[in-house]
C-alpha cells in the first residue's frame, strides 16, 4: 500500500512508522515460490519495502530475528529498528478453572483430552493444520484435536472421530473452545514475525507445545515445550499424562505473558517511544488558533495554512464551541492537533494551546484571519539564529473599508511596536511558559490580553515589527455575531487592568488609539473596570499628561487620585 499512501498523504511534520509484523520479502518468498510471475512480484515487493524502510522514522519488528532480517536484507541501521513483541490482552483472556473447563467440554460434547490449534485462512496456518489432520490426529487417537478459525475453510471434511473443525468463530465461541482445551499446539513451519496465537494460549494458562519455528521470537523461561514434528505426537502424549508438568506449564505460561507480553505494558512502552520521536521532530512553529463558532473564515484560514511556503509548523486549534475534530482533520495537509474544550474563553483557550505546543515559537493568529503564503517563511528568516523573543507582524485589511463606519477594522498600521494583537504575533515558547501565558483576567470579554502578553514577554527580549510577516484580517460588520458598537465598547473595562500593570506603556497606546477622545463610552467602562479590578489604582501617570488630563472625568479623579 505504501506507493499509494505516499501520494495521498502529506508526510511533512509527521512521523512515519513502519509497523512491519514481518519482513515482507522473506514471507512472500515462502508463499509465492520461484515462478517467473512470483519473481516479478518479489522484485516489486523488495523495492517498495526497501523504500519504506529508508523513509520511515522507525521500523517496528516483533522479534530480534526479524530485526536481523531487515538489517541483513536492506542494510537498515540497527538503531532505526525497534523490537516490540506481539502480546495478549490479559484482562480479556484468563485461565479457566476446572469447573469452567468441565462446563465448556460438556457443552461441546467432548469427553476426551483436547488439543487446540487456532489459525486464520493463511497458507502457513493451512500447512500446519493439514499436518495436524494428516499426522498428529492419527498418531494420537485418544486426543480430540480442535482446529479453530478461518483455516478450517481450507481443510477437507474429516471422518476421523477425533478432529473438530469449527471454521470462523466469534470471540465468545473462541473463548469457549480455549476453555475446553487441555493443551494448545502450534506445529508451524512457515511464516514470518511471531505467532499471536502463542500469546493467547499462554495467557489462557494452556500448557503449550510448539515447534521451534512456531515459538520464534518468544522468550521461553520454561513456559512452553519446544518439539520438532518428528517428536510432536510423543511430546503431546507425555505432557497430557503428567499432571504436575501441566500445572507448571499453565502457571509459567500465564506468568510469562503477564510480565513480558502484556499489551498494556507493550503499548505504554511504544507510546513513550513515539513521544520521544515526535519531540525530536518538533516543528519550528506551533500555530495556536482559538475558535468557538462555525464559520467560513476558519476554513479559509486552513486553506491559507495549507499553502504556507514554510512547512516547518504544526497547528493547534482549541475549539470551545462545537466538536469538529474529524471534519477539520480532512481539510489539512499540515499536522493539526484539535483540542475540544467547551465553553472556555479565548485567553484560556490560547493557554491550553500553549501548554500543548511542541514548536520553538508559538505563532498566534485568529480564526477569522488569512496569513500570506510566505507568513511563516519570512518569520523564520528573522528568527533563525537570533536571540529575539519574538516578532510582531503586519495586520492589514481592505483599504476601502478603513473609513466605513459599518465595519470593525482590525489593523496595526500606525500602531507598530506600541501594542500587540494575536492576529499576528509570534513569541518564543519558553518565554510564554515563563510568563504563564495569557492573564485570564482579560477573558470574557477577551480584550487587551494580547497586548498584556506582548508587554510581559518584552521583559525577556526584543519583539521587533516585521512588515513582510503579513496576515490579512477581513473587515467585519459591527453587528456580526450580535455585537453592537455599545457591546464592543464594554471591552474597555479591561483597560483598567492593563493600565494598572503597565501605566507608562498604556499611556502611549492610549494616545495612539485615541479612544479616550473619540468614544463617549470609553471613560464609563474604564471607571467600571477600575471599580471591579483595581480599587487602589493610581492616576498620577494620566494626571501629569496634559493631553489626557483634560478628558479625565471628575468622578475618576475624585475616586482614584492617590499619591504614589
Amino acid at each position: 500500500m505504501y506507493p499509494t499512501i505516499k501520494t495521498e498523504i502529506n508526510f511533512q511534520n509527521k512521523i512515519l512508522i513502519y509497523d512491519s509484523h514481518n519482513c515482507e520479502i522473506i514471507l512472500r518468498k515462502q508463499l509465492l515460490g520461484n515462478s517467473p510471475f512470483a519473481r516479478c512480484i518479489l522484485k516489486l515487493v523488495k523495492f517498495v519495502e526497501k523504500e519504506l524502510c529508508e523513509n520511515a522514522d522507525v521500523i517496528l519488528v516483533c522479534s530480534e530475528e526479524e530485526k536481523y532480517n531487515f538489517i541483513h536484507t536492506y542494510g537498515i541501521p540497527y538503531e532505526k529498528i525497534e523490537v516490540f513483541s506481539n502480546g495478549a490482552d490479559i484482562d480479556e483472556i484468563e485461565p479457566a478453572n476446572s469447573e469452567v473447563k468441565a462446563k465448556c467440554k460438556s457443552k461441546l460434547k467432548i469427553l476426551t483430552n483436547t488439543a487446540i490449534f487456532i489459525g486464520s485462512d493463511y497458507p502457513p496456518n493451512i500447512e500446519a493444520a493439514n499436518y495436524i489432520v494428516d499426522s498428529l490426529a492419527k498418531k494420537c487417537p485418544n486426543i480430540t484435536f480442535i482446529i479453530v478459525g478461518g483455516v478450517g475453510n481450507q481443510l477437507k471434511k474429516q471422518n476421523e472421530h477425533n478432529i473438530v473443525i469449527t471454521g470462523p468463530v466469534d470471540n465468545d465461541e473462541k473463548k469457549m473452545y480455549i476453555n475446553a482445551a487441555d493443551l494448545a499446539i502450534n506445529p508451524m513451519e512457515l511464516g514470518s514475525g511471531t505467532n499471536i496465537k502463542m500469546f493467547d494460549y499462554l495467557a489462557a494458562g494452556l500448557p503449550t507445545i510448539s515447534t521451534a519455528f512456531g515459538a520464534r521470537g518468544i522468550n521461553n523461561s520454561n513456559a512452553f515445550i519446544v518439539a520438532d514434528r518428528e517428536n510432536f505426537a510423543k511430546t503431546i502424549n507425555y505432557t497430557l499424562s503428567n499432571k504436575n508438568l501441566l500445572e507448571q506449564l499453565s502457571k509459567n505460561g500465564r506468568s510469562l505473558v503477564e510480565n513480558e507480553y502484556n499489551w498494556n505494558k507493550i503499548s505504554q512502552k511504544l507510546g513513550n517511544l513515539i513521544n520521544t520521536i515526535y519531540l525530536s521532530k518538533s516543528p519550528f512553529f506551533s500555530v495556536v488558533i482559538p475558535t468557538n463558532r462555525n464559520n467560513d473564515y476558519l476554513l479559509k484560514l486552513f486553506e491559507k495554512l495549507n499553502k504556507q511556503l514554510c512547512k516547518d509548523f504544526e497547528v493547534i486549534v482549541v475549539d470551545s464551541g462545537t466538536d469538529h475534530g474529524d471534519e477539520y482533520q480532512q481539510l489539512c495537509n499540515f499536522k493539526l492537533r484539535y483540542l475540544f474544550r467547551p465553553e472556555v474563553g479565548a485567553a484560556r483557550a490560547r493557554n491550553i494551546g500553549i501548554h500543548a505546543v511542541l514548536g520553538k515559537f508559538v505563532a498566534f493568529t485568529d480564526d477569522d484571519c488569512q496569513p500570506d503564503d510566505d507568513w511563516l517563511k519570512n518569520a523564520k528568516k528573522r528568527l533563525v539564529n537570533t536571540d529575539l523573543c519574538g516578532l510582531e507582524g503586519l495586520i492589514y485589511t481592505d483599504e476601502d473599508k478603513l473609513n466605513d463606519s459599518n465595519y470593525r477594522i482590525v489593523t496595526n498600521k500606525g500602531f507598530e511596536g506600541i501594542g500587540f494583537m494575536t492576529a499576528n504575533l509570534i513569541i518564543k515558547t519558553e518565554i510564554l511558559r515563563k510568563i504563564s501565558g495569557f492573564d485570564i483576567r482579560f477573558d470574557k470579554p477577551h480584550f487587551r490580553e494580547d497586548t498584556d502578553l506582548g508587554w510581559r514577554a518584552e521583559e525577556y527580549g526584543s519583539i521587533p515589527f516585521s512588515k513582510d510577516v503579513r496576515v490579512y484580517h477581513p473587515p467585519l460588520l459591527k453587528k456580526l455575531n450580535g455585537k453592537s458598537c455599545k457591546d464592543r465598547d464594554y471591552f474597555f473595562i479591561n483597560d483598567a487592568v492593563l493600565f494598572s500593570k503597565f501605566p507608562q506603556k498604556y499611556i502611549r497606546l492610549m494616545k495612539a488609539e485615541g479612544h479616550f477622545r473619540n468614544n463617549k463610552n470609553f471613560w464609563k467602562y474604564f471607571i467600571e473596570g477600575c471599580d471591579i479590578y483595581h480599587p487602589d489604582i493610581n492616576l498620577d501617570y494620566m494626571l501629569t499628561d496634559i493631553e489626557i488630563n483634560q478628558y479625565i472625568p471628575d468622578q475618576l479623579k475624585v475616586s482614584y487620585n492617590k499619591p504614589l
